[in-house]
Order: C-alpha cells, then sequence, then structure tokens
C-alpha cells in the first residue's frame, strides 16, 4: 500500500521522469532504497490506466524518449484517500506507520488520532507479550536470545516514545486543501 503513496508523493510538487521518482523516493524514504524499475513502472502504468497520472513524452536525439509524469486532481485525491486509509490490520506495519507520519501535516485531527492509537496500542501490547515471555520462569534465554530480545524491546519502545511525541502535536492544523479531503 504505501508504495502507492510513495510515488503519488513524489508527483505533488512537481512533474518527474521515472529516473527522478525513483531517485527521488530513495532519497527521501529508507524504505525505497530497493525499489526497482520492475516495482516502479507497473505501478506507473496503473496509476496512469486509473487516471491518477498523465505523462508526455521527451523526445532525446540519438537516445531514448523520455516520459514525464504529471499527477491529476484525480491522482492529488486518490494519494490523500491513501494516506487517510489506515486498517487497524496495518498497526503492526513500521512502513505503513512511517509514511504517514511522514505526511502527518496533510491528516486531519480525527486521522491522526486513529493512527496514533493504533500504532501504541500494538506497541503496547507487543511489550507487554515481551514482558510477559520474560518473566515466565519455565522459559530459559542464552545470552544471545536475550541480547536479541532486549534489542527489539528497545526498538519498541523508541517506536513508542516516536508515536507519543506525534501524539502531542495531534492538534496542529491539518494542511490538505478542502476539496483534497476524503468524505
Amino acid at each position: 500500500m504505501y508504495y502507492d503513496i510513495y510515488v503519488l508523493s513524489s508527483l505533488m510538487n512537481s512533474p518527474r521522469h521515472g529516473y527522478d521518482i525513483k531517485k527521488n523516493l530513495i532519497d527521501k524514504f529508507s524504505a525505497c532504497k530497493n525499489m526497482s524499475n520492475n516495482t516502479l513502472y507497473p505501478v506507473l502504468k496503473k496509476f496512469e490506466k486509473d487516471g491518477y497520472i498523465t505523462k508526455k513524452v521527451e523526445i532525446q536525439e540519438g537516445k531514448p524518449n523520455k516520459f514525464i509524469y504529471y499527477i491529476t486532481d484525480a491522482g492529488k485525491k486518490y494519494f490523500i484517500k491513501r494516506l487517510y486509509d489506515y486498517p487497524s490490520s496495518l498497526s503492526d506495519d513500521r512502513e505503513e506507520f512511517s509514511i504517514r507520519m511522514a505526511y502527518f501535516h496533510l491528516l486531519n485531527f480525527e486521522t491522526r488520532k486513529k493512527i496514533l492509537d493504533l500504532r501504541i496500542n500494538f506497541l503496547k501490547s507487543a511489550l507487554s507479550i515481551s514482558k510477559k515471555i520474560e518473566n515466565e520462569e519455565h522459559c530459559i534465554f542464552d545470552a544471545k536470545v536475550e541480547r536479541l530480545k532486549k534489542y527489539q524491546e528497545d526498538i519498541l519502545n523508541l517506536d513508542l516514545k516516536l508515536a507519543e511525541n506525534f501524539y502531542n502535536k495531534i492538534n496542529e492544523p491539518c494542511l490538505t486543501p478542502k476539496e483534497l479531503l476524503p468524505k
């Protein structure tokens, strides 16, 4: 799901060539470091078919033609719709949460609250389960497993702190134009 958001987000400010979209995403989002052309171009083709983007040909002498991709008004609405779409089944997915927080300023209060509540509840539950396993007497860990478990708990605690920090900003204004807000 988040690749849809990533790709459309790169077109929100200006049209781009496919290579520029990929480079922009790799520079901005760690989740896109391994994005291949076999991932990007089918997404672009699907978006063009659905009317979310258009492309224009840039003719180059002695080289293959380049395509410049533009986001349409329907594409902008779809971008916002995908950003706001956060079912509870995604609360354990760090990338899905991260992309929403990257565009926190575009989310309204209700959506921010929903996303943050789901993520915080997931993290607290995961930490609780980890502690429960730790406290069971019949569960014996060797040193390497203990270090790994500690590392995972540290990550969960950092993620929890991050979500709580966003919660402190929950009342900031939503910067999405009203005509793009989902109904």
